[in-house]
């Protein structure tokens, strides 16, 4: 429980903050199977901003693969975070999460899953992650996070206090590969953008 409440969250709501926009989206997504929201934190910052407009599509817990960003409730709140490991328990499927900007790990289970984030609309720019290119650049940047930590010791160096991530100083080496894994994985997604454009319009 302690775990939960220290995560840091991405919490995304309807433009429109009240019940009742929220019920008439609701009903909309369970009609369509998709809909767009809006982003009101920042721990999957820098690839989704706060006020991005993120497309979330239905997709069953069976489907759900590392690196996947996926939206999923807790308590009453919307929350977008990226899979890093699926495991079979005797309860069903159960997640493992993380924020990429966030330094905790959390879980969250099958029946908790609204559905699957596969555009980004950031600006005037489209980040598409569901081409064959973006899942391979999602299993990437999920490997990425979920070996993160084990790393961190390694290069820690006292000396070379220039990034705290997360909660620790790093080396220099460790912060200029994070930053191009990161932005790397953001421009195999942003070569995929331009079809994005359609399906931001259809709906």
């Amino acid at each position: 429980m302690a775990q939960h409440k220290a995560l840091e969250s991405i919490m995304i709501e309807p433009k429109l903050d009240t019940q009742l926009a929220s019920e008439l989206w609701q009903e909309y997504y369970e009609r369509h199977g998709r809909g767009w929201m809006t982003v009101v934190s920042g721990s999957m910052m820098p690839l989704i901003h706060i006020s991005d407009r993120v497309l979330v599509v239905k997709i069953t817990p069976e489907n759900i693969r590392p690196g996947y960003l996926i939206a999923f409730q807790r308590e009453d709140k919307f929350i977008v975070h990226r899979v890093l490991k699926t495991m079979k328990t005797k309860e069903g499927l159960l997640f493992i999460e993380r924020g990429d900007a966030a330094s905790a790990i959390g879980t969250f289970r099958g029946e908790d899953v609204i559905g699957r984030i596969t555009v980004v609309k950031h600006d005037d720019s489209f980040l598409k992650l569901d081409s064959f290119s973006g899942n391979v650049a999602a299993r990437g940047m999920a490997w990425w996070v979920r070996n993160i930590r084990p790393l961190i010791p390694r290069l820690y160096r006292p000396s070379h206090r220039l990034l705290l991530y997360p909660g620790r100083a790093i080396s220099l080496p460790f912060r200029a590969v994070n930053k191009f894994v990161i932005h790397a994985c953001r421009f195999t997604w942003s070569l995929c953008g331009r079809s994005a454009k359609n399906a931001f319009t259809a709906y």
